[in-house]
């Protein structure tokens, strides 16, 4: 943030509705419904640990509580960004294709994790007054980076074909490098 001009203290509320968000949706996923998680972080998942009505009725208030923070900023860019990020074209959409196995690899990563990275580096961008759109695109690059590294160390299998992409996307990011170079993916990022 102080790079781009701004003072990072003006970025804690929009960071805290963020990581509600992404806690909701960890507590949803671990859902029966959805992943059947028993385990998160090494200890029981929320729906184990008290209920599943709880599950459901805590990521509720997470996302909600999210909003209500984000109203308070003043800044109605963030709402949106927010939104989008965590909506039937981000987050909620990626989930469905991890679901129903719908989508390529790539897709699903941009949308379901990489939408929250991009929200986080599009906050920076609005907070600056910058241009969000090359800040989110950017983010949504290093959420795939991140599902893709979190696959492999889990063995996922499904990831190991890609390594080409990876080696060369962190080819990309060294520092002061154009962010042009890094937006490989652009139609699948949402656009904010």
């Amino acid at each position: 943030m102080q790079d781009l001009g701004a003072e990072p203290e003006a970025g804690l509320d929009a960071v805290c509705a963020l990581e509600l968000v992404h806690t909701y949706s960890l507590v949803h996923d671990d859902l029966p419904c959805m992943d059947d998680d028993d385990f998160r972080r090494g200890k029981p998942s929320l729906h184990k640990a008290f209920s599943e009505a709880t599950a459901v009725l805590t990521g509720d208030f997470f996302l909600t509580l999210s909003f209500e923070i984000l109203a308070g900023c003043g800044i109605p860019a963030l709402a949106s960004i927010l939104s989008k990020a965590a909506g039937a074209r981000g987050l909620v959409e990626g989930q469905m294709m991890d679901l129903t196995h719908s989508g390529d690899y790539v897709s699903c990563s941009l949308l379901k994790t990489g939408a929250l990275f991009s929200a986080a580096f599009a906050f920076a961008g609005a907070l600056a007054g910058k241009p969000i759109d090359p800040f989110a695109r950017l983010g949504a690059q290093y959420g795939l980076i991140y599902q893709w590294l979190d696959d492999l160390e889990d063995g996922d299998t499904c990831v190991e074909d890609m390594s080409g992409e990876v080696d060369a996307f962190l080819e990309a990011i060294t520092p002061f490098k154009q962010l042009q170079k890094v937006l490989k993916y652009p139609n699948n990022v949402p656009s904010f």
